[in-house]
C-alpha cells in the first residue's frame, strides 16, 4: 500500500502548510516517496505554487494538471443533461439565453446552475414555456444588485 493525500480547496492552503507539504514531499524510502500529495483546487492554486517561495514544492510536484474553463458546449450540454435528469423532454431555455448564461458564469456549475434556477423560476411565475436572453439579462441584473429574485 502506498499512501495518498489529497487536499482539495488546496487555493485555499495558507503558506505556513504549503511549507509543511515541501517538508512531507521530500521523505522517500529506497528512492521512492513515502506519500503521494495530490492538490486539487482553483487557478489560484497554480499562482501560488508558482512563487518563489514556494520553488521547492513546486519541483516536488511530477505531474501538473490544470483544466481548461468549460467553453460555451461545455455549459449547453451540462446544462442539457440537467434538464433531462430533471425529467424535461424539451429545453427550456433559448440558444441565446444560454449563450448569455454562459458569459455571465464563465461557466462555473455552481453559477450556472444559481443563475439557471433562477430564471426558470422566474420563467414559471410568468407562465413562459422558455427562458430567453431577456429574461436572463433581467435575472443577472437583478443577481448583481444582490436582489433575491427568482
Amino acid at each position: 500500500m502506498h499512501p495518498v493525500l489529497l487536499l482539495d480547496e488546496a487555493h485555499l492552503l495558507r503558506q505556513d502548510v504549503l511549507d509543511h507539504l515541501h517538508v512531507l514531499a521530500n521523505y522517500q524510502w529506497d528512492q521512492q516517496p513515502l506519500l503521494s500529495i495530490i492538490l486539487v483546487g482553483l487557478p489560484e492554486l497554480w499562482d501560488s505554487l508558482s512563487l518563489r517561495k514556494n520553488r521547492a514544492l513546486w519541483s516536488r510536484i511530477h505531474h501538473r494538471i490544470s483544466i481548461p474553463p468549460p467553453g460555451l458546449g461545455d455549459t449547453n450540454e451540462y446544462v442539457d443533461y440537467r434538464i433531462r435528469q430533471a425529467g424535461a423532454k424539451t429545453m427550456p431555455f433559448t440558444s441565446d439565453a444560454l449563450t448569455t448564461l454562459h458569459e455571465a458564469t464563465g461557466g462555473q456549475l455552481r453559477d450556472v446552475d444559481r443563475v439557471a434556477t433562477k430564471a426558470l423560476r422566474a420563467a414559471s411565475r410568468r407562465k413562459l414555456a422558455k427562458v430567453d436572453a431577456e429574461l436572463l439579462a433581467g435575472i443577472l441584473e437583478a443577481d448583481q444588485r444582490g436582489e433575491g429574485r427568482g
